[in-house]
């Protein structure tokens, strides 16, 4: 790992984490949809929620990667 790449960031540009970020947000959202519906819980909804926090952090590089990028214009 470069020494100027922070240790969160997960994609090397917005658009992948922007893809990636909405790739996982919608996997979680059918998993906790399958929870609420079926009504299994356990380790669906932990999965679930893994599956969404994954997404998030996807997304959080992507908007840094966006602004970053859109400051040195």
């Amino acid at each position: 790992m470069a020494a100027e790449t922070p240790w969160w960031k997960t994609a090397k540009t917005a658009r992948q984490g922007f893809v990636m970020g909405t790739l996982w947000a919608v996997l979680g959202l059918g998993q906790l949809l399958s929870v609420l519906v079926g009504g299994a819980g356990g380790w669906r909804l932990v999965l679930s929620a893994g599956m969404l926090a994954l997404a998030g952090v996807y997304l959080v590089t992507a908007v840094a990667l966006h602004r970053r990028e859109g400051s040195s214009r």
